[in-house]
């Protein structure tokens, strides 16, 4: 008898595995934004802001780090046509709580023509994009990523 409670002891803690919080969120951004153009001397520029809404809906704390998280790509093919460029190492990191939502304001600047950085790396500022956001637990041993509803991009 003992040595089948060992066995039964042994299938249970076996099996039992206990859960790591989900990452999960909801990346939302306005259907259409406008980006102004602007030259100097040898440099164009495209500037726009994109009113991110993230909605953790996973049952863990999502941690993110301003400047490090964000990108945009083409929805087409997530084909990444810009990142910024980040000064500072580590950056200020922002945790999104469960069921929580919270909104940041991402700035996008990019040369299109002239030797500077960020690049635009598409044929055109105007098209069809989407924000990828990439965030992690709190611990910073699980992270993911996540992208946003497509946007229209139009010079104005």
């Amino acid at each position: 008898m003992r040595g089948c409670l060992i066995a039964i002891f042994l299938v249970f803690t076996g099996c039992f595995r206990p859960t790591e919080p989900q990452l999960d969120a909801d990346v939302r951004v306005p259907d259409a934004l406008t980006a102004e153009l602007s030259s100097t001397g040898d440099f164009t520029w495209v500037t726009f802001e994109v009113p991110v809404t993230i909605t953790n809906t996973g049952d863990g704390v999502l941690r993110f780090h301003d400047c490090f998280s964000f990108s945009v790509e083409e929805a087409a093919d997530a084909r990444t046509v810009w990142r910024p460029i980040c000064m500072l190492i580590g950056g200020v990191a922002e945790d999104v709580q469960p069921g929580e939502t919270r909104e940041w304001i991402l700035h996008v600047g990019a040369a299109i023509s002239g030797p500077a950085g960020p690049d635009w790396d598409a044929e055109s500022v105007e098209g069809t994009y989407r924000v990828r956001m990439s965030f992690g637990d709190v611990s910073g041993d699980r992270s993911t990523t996540r992208a946003s509803n497509a946007f229209g991009l139009r010079a104005g």
